[in-house]
């Protein structure tokens, strides 16, 4: 039964006065009635009224309604039942998940819930309860060993915990060990290991090295790191395949006992868009298990590198900082040209090598040195094969002669005067999810304003149509703000301007361990990206939250869609088309508010899958998206075919508890028994209710003053 609890913002005697109050309200107003009424009719009335008058009058002390639930709360020993796919192999005839349903299903388990809560936990990637009778209800299917996140939520879950069973390999597939969160349960962990501990006999593919982005028409290595056990003299094929077609092989040796082999391989990148390429390893008599023989990687192959000149008036740090920024994207070639003393560069620069780059990054150029005649040739070139600029103005940079390619930038841009300022970078909300200010999930607004300060001159900006000020400077001393980065978008190219130097700075004197330190090279390749990637790509993203999902799992696709100033479009109507062989399946993606959609379909049979998004907007499409994902093809728990016996033992030893084979359980119920019995917790649930802002107050008041109303009409009081 609950217990009932009312408190108010007054001492009780003002309940008690509110109360006689009301009773004489009702008293007094029904005393006498015309046309006159029975004495039962009169009592009726006031008693309504006085009601009704009384809780108008008790809001006005802010009653809040307490319900208090005691409950004894017997000790918990949890179970954590490893439910992936490892669970699956065989250990001599008899597979591992027979094993451990044969644990479970043990008597003793009966014999410990007449005094203990016994609680049940499947884990893989993910973990759920469940129940004693719904043992049949475990899939061994997972494709993840997450141990970590199942001693993580135990922490959130389990009250009056006394002890922890993990039934597991031990063999984890994330990086993160369990000990830390098995140590802040803060209660023994009796591990049971599941599998044999000797090696079995087995060959697989442990990992591939390969290049995530490669060029149409160019060698691409692709280096195997095979594992064999229990194998002398047998010759294996390692092939390179994809869509049905062998692009190369090798063959490898087996030698004896445990060995580890790296075997180059290449091919040649064709097409163009996220191909999936297929690594597989011929089989072998007696191998625990093939799904490891095969491994799947994608690649997204483009038509060639972007071609980026950086053209620096000086060799500051900016320079090199950037460069390096740049070239850690393989996607673009940077070729960087150092202005000389007399204006000319090292190497070369002309027109003939500007019409051989797709992009074009100026550092403080040009100077008080830079040559005329050579600005007016990049101009011209600049006209005639318009391309994105990028443009970072520093302390010597000479306006007067940047005017030859103003009709470029997007602002104009004056100097006041040649006094150097300190400058802190200021985000604008409606800029907050640009890609040039959201580097990274964890880099907000906020992280902006951690980084250290910046340099630039006062400037008068006027920004030019169709630009927007992404992001603002202002001096340490001073409330004013003036630009700091500007974009403009026209047909034919994409513009950046930077007005400030130093952002090195951004790199070198940030803190490593937080978020701050990812915003310079977040920022320099975003900007890069920005400025040559199409609309479609920038403003369309649609794609599947992973490349590989297991039989059995939900496709999880999501998608950003934007305007061309980058404000999110919330009343898109997002199309997907997937296709597999003679399949097609069609969904509609949900809208989550700030230009995000997401849905997650239906579960899809094995095999290799391409989709096609179509966004509209009133009826109008702005533009598509396409991508690849596999399903079944996942074999992360088959890497360790072994019991990690020694972080089963590890995790036991440093949690006071106790390491058991799977055939020698019955100590763990021994040592459960001398457990005391009495450690029940009270176990509180409080449910309270403010009567003020209750809206079944409100129609308890109104109801009370209808009936009376109702009645009075009734006998004639109206």
């Amino acid at each position: 039964m609950p217990h009932f609890f009312l408190t108010t913002e007054v001492f009780w005697l003002w309940i008690l006065l509110f109360l006689l109050i009301a009773t004489f309200t009702g008293w007094w107003y029904y005393r006498t009635t015309i046309p006159p009424l029975q004495l039962r009719q009169r009592l009726f009335l006031g008693i309504l009224k006085g009601i009704g008058f009384f809780l108008i009058l008790l809001l006005l002390t802010k009653p809040i309604i307490r319900f208090v639930w005691q409950q004894l709360q017997q000790p918990v020993i949890a179970v954590l039942v490893d439910n992936s796919k490892s669970m699956t192999l065989k250990d001599g005839a008899v597979t591992r998940f027979e094993t451990v349903l044969d644990i479970l299903q043990n008597n003793q388990w009966e014999e410990l819930r007449k005094n203990r809560d016994i609680r049940m936990y499947a884990f893989d990637s993910k973990i759920r309860q469940f129940h004693f009778s719904t043992i049949d209800s475990l899939t061994f299917q997972g494709d993840a060993t997450f141990i970590a996140l199942a001693f993580k939520q135990l922490q959130k879950e389990s009250r009056n915990l006394q002890a922890v069973v993990l039934i597991s390999d031990g063999n984890m597939t994330d990086a993160i060990s369990p000990l830390y969160d098995a140590l802040r349960l803060n209660v023994p962990v009796y591990t049971i290991g599941i599998g044999d501990t000797a090696l079995q006999k087995d060959l697989l593919i442990k990992r591939v090295i390969t290049n995530d982005i490669c060029y149409a028409g160019s060698k691409v290595p692709v280096l195997v790191h095979v594992q064999s056990s229990g194998y002398e003299g047998e010759e294996v094929i390692v092939s390179l395949n994809t869509e049905g077609k062998t692009l190369t092989s090798a063959k490898l040796t087996m030698l004896p006992g445990v060995q580890n082999y790296t075997v180059p391989l290449s091919f040649v990148a064709e097409g163009e868009g996220e191909q999936k390429y297929n690594i597989v390893v011929s089989h072998l008599p007696g191998e625990i298990t093939f799904s490891n023989n095969k491994y799947v990687f994608f690649s997204k192959v483009v038509s060639k590198k972007t071609s980026v000149a950086v053209i620096s008036a000086a060799p500051t740090a900016d320079v090199g900082f950037f460069k390096r920024a740049i070239a850690s994207d393989t996607m673009y070639q940077v070729l960087l040209y150092l202005q000389k003393p007399d204006g000319s560069f090292k190497p070369e620069l002309n027109t003939d090598q500007l019409k051989k780059v797709d992009c074009i990054v100026f550092i403080g150029y040009p100077d008080n040195r830079s040559n005329v005649k050579l600005l007016q040739d990049i101009q011209q070139q600049l006209t005639l094969k318009p391309m994105p600029i990028c443009f970072i103005i520093h302390i010597n940079t000479e306006f007067e002669k940047l005017k030859i390619l103003e009709r470029f930038l997007p602002a104009e841009v004056q100097k006041i005067h040649n006094r150097e300022i300190q400058v802190q970078p200021i985000v604008e909300n409606e800029y907050e999810i640009h890609p040039l200010i959201r580097v990274a999930s964890d880099v907000d607004k906020a992280v902006w304003q951690q980084l250290p300060p910046i340099f630039t001159v006062p400037l008068k900006i006027v920004p030019k149509t169709n630009s927007n000020v992404v992001l603002h400077a202002q001096a340490q001393s001073s409330l004013h703000r003036q630009p700091l980065v500007v974009l403009q978008k026209t047909p034919n190219h994409r513009v950046s301007l930077v007005l400030g130097y130093g952002l090195w700075r951004w790199k070198m004197l940030t803190d490593r361990e937080r978020p701050v330190e990812q915003i310079f090279d977040g920022f320099v390749k975003n900007t890069m990206q920005w400025l040559t990637l199409s609309d479609d790509e920038e403003k369309i993203r649609v794609q599947t939250t992973k490349k590989q999902f297991s039989t059995g799992e939900n496709i999880h696709f999501i998608a950003q869609i934007f305007d061309d100033n980058y404000r999110a479009i919330e009343n898109a109507e997002v199309f997907v088309n997937i296709q597999r062989e003679s399949e097609t399946y069609e969904y509609v993606l949900t809208s989550l508010g700030n230009g995000q959609y997401e849905i997650i379909t239906q579960r899809l049979p094995a095999g290799d899958y391409r989709f096609t998004a179509q966004v509209r907007v009133d009826g109008k499409t702005i533009g598509s998206a396409k991508g690849i994902f596999t399903v079944g093809e996942v074999h992360d728990e088959y890497i360790e075919t072994s019991m990690n016996i020694q972080l089963l033992r590890s995790l036991a030893v440093r949690t006071n508890g106790q390491f058991y084979y799977n055939n020698n359980i019955e100590p763990m119920f021994r040592e459960f028994d001398e457990l005391p019995t009495d450690a029940s917790e009270v176990l509180q649930r409080t449910y309270q209710y403010e009567l003020l802002n209750s809206v079944w107050m409100l129609i308890l008041i109104v109801s009370i003053f209808s009936i009376e109303w109702f009645v009075r009409k009734r006998y004639g009081l109206l």
